[in-house]
């Protein structure tokens, strides 16, 4: 069989949307890498600079790269047209602006198929472009040390604790494909959580490995790294990141029973309690003005009528029922 026409181990996606000063750095840290049997599916997603053209370059040069061009719709809907096109074994998943280690992938690939896990974690290096500082976060609460690697079912301590981003992961595409996992589209924020979250409602077991493997830079201008929250989302667009994993506490994909169904809301309700605290941080930081834009974009009539009211708190009065209730989806929960 033609090689190029096999199936590969890993699909790698990329949602791209200009970002052509950091995108070859990216490209290339895939091209060094020490496994070689994986696809890089890139989603053009509507870009105007230099990007497509970048993306095209690399794809006649290496076969394994695979790009399609859309019409701009957010990184939700390009990371779910690779979801659409993967045909990997695992799902890895890169932002644009950033880069993995060289081992990066063999190394999760290794871990996966010697725990048998469902889910796969690492560390990263944290680089940010405004301040030219440096870190690293790793999993610390669940190695034994560098380079450990470190299984776990699913518990209380692991919904809480794992990160709510895509890029220190590697997935099993078979989890994602049976239990139709996708990510909401026109989500701004939390996108990347309420996948993982309804993902890990599906698994049993996640291996973590103690060693940043992936290169995360912030500020760099891809999928709103540096616009503020305010200029990037309408009111309803507010609301419905608010409310993101209230869909998640409410039926779970991977229909989970008894004590693991307990353990994963004890942990969502976590996470949950971590967002909304999040947002009230985002929310308090907001000038008045870009507030009273924030209502003129909305589509709802409500804000609107607060706009025109003398009563300014009214609004944030609105805003802090939401942010202070996030008990009343579990509440409502039948007992599993």
């Amino acid at each position: 069989m033609n090689k190029a026409m096999s199936i590969p181990t890993v699909s790698i996606i990329i949602p791209v949307h200009n970002v052509a000063p950091y995108l070859e750095t990216c490209l290339d840290s895939l091209l060094s890498q020490t496994f070689l049997d994986w696809e890089a599916v890139c989603i053009d997603d509507g870009s105007s600079d230099e990007s497509p053209a970048m993306l095209d370059r690399y794809a006649a040069r290496d076969a394994r790269f695979k790009v399609v061009h859309q019409k701009n719709g957010g990184v939700s809907n390009a990371r779910n047209t690779g979801l659409k096109l993967a045909r990997g074994t695992y799902i890895q998943m890169l932002d644009p602006d950033d880069w993995a280690e060289p081992d990066m992938t063999e190394r999760l690939l290794r871990m996966m198929e010697s725990t048998h896990a469902e889910l796969g974690v690492c560390g990263c290096f944290y680089h940010h472009t405004a301040t030219g500082e440096t870190g690293r976060r790793m999993p610390d609460k669940f190695s034994a040390g560098p380079d450990s690697v470190s299984i776990h079912g699913l518990d209380s301590r692991v919904t809480g604790n794992i990160t709510f981003c895509v890029w220190d992961k590697i997935f099993r595409r078979s989890i994602i494909e049976q239990f139709q996992l996708a990510f909401q589209p026109g989500l701004k924020i939390g996108e990347d959580m309420k996948f993982i979250m309804e993902y890990l409602s599906c698994c049993h077991n996640i291996a973590f490995l103690a060693r940043p493997l992936y290169h995360y830079r912030s500020g760099a201008g891809v999928t709103g790294k540096t616009r503020p929250v305010w200029e990037r989302l309408s009111f309803q667009e507010l609301l419905e990141s608010l409310d993101v994993l209230d869909s998640v506490a409410g039926s779970t994909p991977g229909k989970l029973k008894g004590r693991r169904s307990r353990d994963f809301h004890a942990g969502l309700l976590q996470v949950v309690l971590m967002h909304r605290a999040y947002m009230k941080e985002l929310l308090e930081g907001m000038p008045g003005r870009q507030l009273r834009r924030l209502l003129r974009r909305s589509h709802f009539p409500l804000p609107r009528l607060l706009l025109k009211s003398s009563f300014r708190p009214s609004m944030k009065s609105l805003l802090e029922f939401y942010i202070k209730n996030p008990l009343r989806t579990f509440l409502r929960q039948k007992r599993r």
